[in-house]
């Protein structure tokens, strides 16, 4: 019984460790692309963004489209600039681009394509939400963008609803203590204590075999010493009946 309740634990914690490391491997992957990829991470050959905002948090039923929302992941089919700039994406295709803010700050965006200016080679493009509210497709008025051909950096392929807020949580620093460290601790710990138990059965198997070891020529010694005395014996009849 109590070796298939060990069993049995065994294999849960192999189970979670399994779990963990997985975690830890997208995790890893994931830093370690979006370093090679201008920020974009990538995993079988696609490119994953987190999403921010709720610009495009609204059915569009024109296409079919049943939006993306902040918190949820995105899957883009990633594009080098001379590839966007030689492609021509139609309206209503969702793109990500490489985009300014106030602040000056570098960001990407992924909104809908409402205009296309082939000879300028540049796009218009606006959230679902700004353009179901009926707001100006003017770029000034701040409601659309101006995005040209260059700064296109992917096409929208798929939502992939909350995993962005997991991995947000992940690249904060509670996240990764709770995901990250802490079950690597256990783990290491958990380790140590079966390394403790190994060596512990096996000084204790090593302590069995020599005292196994001592009892065998211990009894040959005694069998040795009952044979002399039995010699002894009968040489002393011997003796007596000459």
């Amino acid at each position: 019984m109590k070796k298939d309740l060990k069993l049995r634990t065994t294999f849960i914690l192999n189970i979670i460790f399994s779990v963990f490391v997985f975690i830890i491997l997208i995790f890893i992957i994931f830093a370690f692309t979006s370093r090679q990829n201008d920020g974009i991470p990538k995993l079988f050959g696609k490119s994953y963004l987190t999403v921010l905002s709720n610009s495009m948090n609204t059915e569009n039923e024109d296409y079919n489209f049943k939006g993306f929302k902040r918190g949820d992941m995105i899957r883009i089919k990633r594009y080098r600039w001379d590839e966007a700039l030689t492609t021509t994406f139609e309206v209503g295709d969702i793109i990500t681009f490489e985009w300014t803010n106030e602040n000056g700050k570098l960001m990407y965006l992924t909104h809908r394509i409402i205009e296309v200016h082939e000879e300028e080679k540049y796009y218009i493009t606006q959230g679902d939400v700004a353009a179901k509210n009926n707001m100006s497709t003017d770029p000034n008025d701040g409601h659309a963008e101006r995005v040209n051909f260059v700064d296109v950096v992917g096409k929208y392929e798929k939502t992939i609803p909350w995993l962005g807020n997991v991995f947000l949580f992940l690249q904060g620093p509670i996240g990764f203590l709770i995901v990250v460290v802490i079950p690597l601790l256990g783990l290491f710990i958990y380790e140590i204590f079966n390394f403790r138990k190994a060596y512990i059965g096996y000084r204790n198997e090593k302590k069995g075999l020599t005292s196994e070891a001592k009892s065998t020529e211990e009894l040959q010694k005694e069998i040795e010493r009952l044979q002399r005395e039995l010699q002894q014996k009968e040489l002393n009849q011997k003796e007596k009946a000459n």
